[in-house]
């Protein structure tokens, strides 16, 4: 099941805590009684819908048992929850009573289709018919027994973990680590031996590149099949999406959405070492010292995490030593002078509203002109270059340079008659040309580019739909 990315560690803990308590539970009499008559709300109360399963093997166990259907346990195992879930609904709690049934339980679109915990819970269930028909192999001599037994359990983990094991989530949770620990040029490298489709694979791979000052030059050398969405997430209260998104608003130095994304996550997630991180560095950037002592003693709290709380606290009222760190302090010396909302669904509007404010912000201007080569707007990326060569020093990114030599292909009027195309281009260009005329036939041309031209902006223009 931890195969599957969306699975918890909450989810597990479920499945042991009715585990462990199905084992304790009295056999009969009063204190059986006594112990469903308190446990079924408190387990619910604690694990949710896990309820259900903790009742299931209380009863499947005493009908196996007793060979016969207790009515009395028939009653506590399955009318006695419904009633608790019902009254909770109609005067306590606020999900609709459908949700309130199946809480926390790992089904339903937000955990997948994963067969896994369905398998899990069958296994359970037939554990306990297997040990109510007694011992088939008691005339077998015990170390034959023991390894017969041990080479079944063997065989058997051998082919849960072929069948549950998804090498591109392995994958995605190795460029996540990478991510984390902000290893751009290995999470670059190892994208390049391991290719993800994944969303968050590809949003995380941009990151890297715009980390790297390489985005617009090597954006189509990875996979770019979710366009905008690649580079930023649109805003979603899932918690996949508000614990990842405010990297891309950190990245941009768009400090007080990074924040706001941070503290969604907080509230979806709970305290983590993620968001906390990013909540104690938005705020010693905008210099709110008294919550971002409040947000490092959170983290602190935790005996994995002091180190990483006490390498925050010299900043703490300091200033100076904010400005003077590289990580914050650029993102302390930019200033907002037009505020503005973030467009949740609008990521062009961001960054121009941001780039108003610092036409010189390389990462946002990255980011801008990826989009707009994602999108093909070439007039538009043509409007941009004049300030956007100039956060460049003078040069521009190759597949900036590509979509400058088809602005001035496809526009007699020369708008743009003080940024020339390189000469590599040109030459570049004259051979694509060159190949691209002598077929007619869009899925020949596109083979015979492919090799040489696969990572241009002029192949993804012409071939991206095939």
């Amino acid at each position: 099941m931890h195969n599957y990315y969306p699975h918890q560690l909450s989810h597990s803990l479920g499945f042991i805590l009715v585990m462990a308590l199905a084992v304790v539970i009295p056999n009969k009499g009063i204190r059986k009684t006594g112990f469903l008559a308190i446990g079924v709300p408190l387990i619910y109360l604690v694990s949710g819908g896990f309820v259900w399963l903790f009742c299931g093997l209380v009863l499947a166990e005493g009908v196996l048992r007793s060979r016969k259907i207790d009515l009395k346990l028939v009653l506590f195992t399955i009318l006695y929850p419904a009633l608790i879930i019902i009254v909770g609904a109609s005067l306590i709690f606020l999900e609709p009573l459908k949700e309130l049934a199946v809480i926390q339980l790992p089904f339903g679109p937000e955990y997948g289709n994963s067969p896994w915990p369905w398998i899990f819970m069958g296994w359970l269930f037939l554990c306990m018919i297997l040990a109510g028909t007694g011992d088939p192999w008691k005339k077998i001599k015990p170390a034959w027994r023991t390894l017969a037994g041990t080479t079944t359990c063997l065989a058997v983990m051998v082919l849960v973990m072929h069948f549950s094991y998804n090498r591109k989530n392995a994958e995605y949770f190795q460029i996540e680590k990478l991510a984390v620990s902000e290893d751009w040029d290995g999470l670059l490298q190892y994208v390049e031996q391991h290719p993800s489709n994944n969303l968050f694979g590809s949003f995380y791979t941009n990151l890297a590149l715009v980390k790297k000052g390489k985005l617009c030059k090597d954006l189509f050398r990875y996979f770019q099949g979710y366009g905008r969405r690649g580079l930023c997430f649109e805003w979603d209260s899932k918690s996949e999406i508000v614990r990842r998104g405010g990297d891309f608003f950190w990245a941009i130095s768009f400090v007080n959405e990074a924040h706001h994304w941070a503290f969604e996550s907080m509230i979806v997630d709970g305290f983590t070492q993620r968001n906390l991180t990013r909540l104690i560095e938005t705020e010693l950037v905008r210099e709110n010292f008294k919550i971002a002592k409040k947000y490092i003693d959170l983290l602190g709290s935790s005996m994995f995490q002091r180190r990483l709380a006490d390498h925050y606290r010299p900043f703490l009222n300091n200033p100076e030593a904010i400005q003077q760190d590289p990580e914050f302090g650029p993102r302390m010396r930019f200033h907002i002078n037009n505020d503005f909302f973030s467009e949740d669904r609008d990521l062009e509007s961001n960054l121009s509203m941001l780039l108003a404010n610092n036409p010189l912000n390389r990462p946002a201007y990255d980011y801008l002109m990826a989009l707009l080569l994602l999108e093909k707007k070439v007039d538009k990326i043509a409007g941009r270059l004049p300030e956007y060569i100039e956060t460049c020093n003078g040069t521009l990114p190759e597949l900036v340079d590509e979509s400058l030599m088809v602005y001035k292909f496809t526009h007699k009027e020369d708008h743009l008659s003080d940024i020339d195309v390189s000469v590599a281009t040109m030459r570049r260009f004259q051979e694509y040309t060159r190949i691209l005329r002598q077929y007619r036939d869009p899925g020949v041309a596109a083979r015979m580019l492919y090799p040489s031209f696969q990572n241009s902006f002029w192949f993804y223009l012409n071939f991206s739909s095939l």
